[in-house]
């Protein structure tokens, strides 16, 4: 099926769609160039893609191999996982989509995925041969707008799960449990919330600006 997707403005070079929320949305993932690309995977925190995404690997990682005995050297809560300085929200530094994109740009937090969740209508749709979301406002004004967000699934030690499956998009916020962060997916868009992703996980990443 195809559609039109129309930007609505841009913002440092990069367009996006005014949705009628408190932020506007990117058109492309991070790492994409059109809306139906999937972009680059990256892990909560961290701003280069890589080959492996396990705990090993994983930028903030001290030590530990499981949830229950891994420690982390930045955004922690908890004692027993390392060092506490009850960061819950990624720094601009840590943030890939400030990063790549600069200006105004930054990945959505958790208040505004569940935000896009609670405000919009999901279709499932395939854009050149992409499957994925066709994602239409609610709000009054602006209900002839859509971004699409393609199903990339997510990366798991070396491997790629779910693409073309399920429709999965990082946040920028911490769960109260320090080895999570929240994530979006389609899953739980029905229920008008967000769910959990492990931190070290590969996810895509799809920007918000003012």
């Amino acid at each position: 099926m195809d559609i039109t997707l129309k930007a609505t403005g841009s913002a440092n070079g990069h367009e996006y769609v005014d949705l009628g929320l408190s932020v506007k949305w990117a058109t492309c993932n991070v790492g994409a160039n059109k809306p139906e690309g999937i972009g680059a995977y990256y892990a909560w925190g961290e701003t280069t893609p890589k080959k492996e995404y396990t705990i090993e690997t994983y930028k903030f990682r001290i030590s530990g191999d499981w949830y229950d005995n891994v420690k982390y050297s930045k955004y922690n809560t908890k004692k027993e996982h390392g060092i506490v300085d009850n960061k819950t929200c990624l720094d601009l530094v840590d943030d890939v989509a400030h990063v790549e994109w600069g200006g105004s740009w930054r990945m959505p937090n958790d208040a505004e995925l569940n935000e896009l969740c609670k405000n919009t209508t999901w279709r499932r749709i395939t854009v050149n041969g992409i499957k994925g979301f066709c994602v239409t406002s609610k709000i009054n004004g602006y209900t002839d707008r859509s971004i699409f967000l393609p199903s990339c699934g997510y990366f798991s030690i070396t491997d790629p799960h779910c693409v073309g499956i399920s429709c999965e998009y990082l946040s920028s916020s911490l769960r109260d449990n320090p080895c999570y962060a929240w994530y979006m997916q389609d899953c739980y868009f029905i229920m008008g919330q967000t769910g959990g992703s492990c931190r070290e996980y590969g996810h895509t990443v799809r920007p918000v600006c003012p």
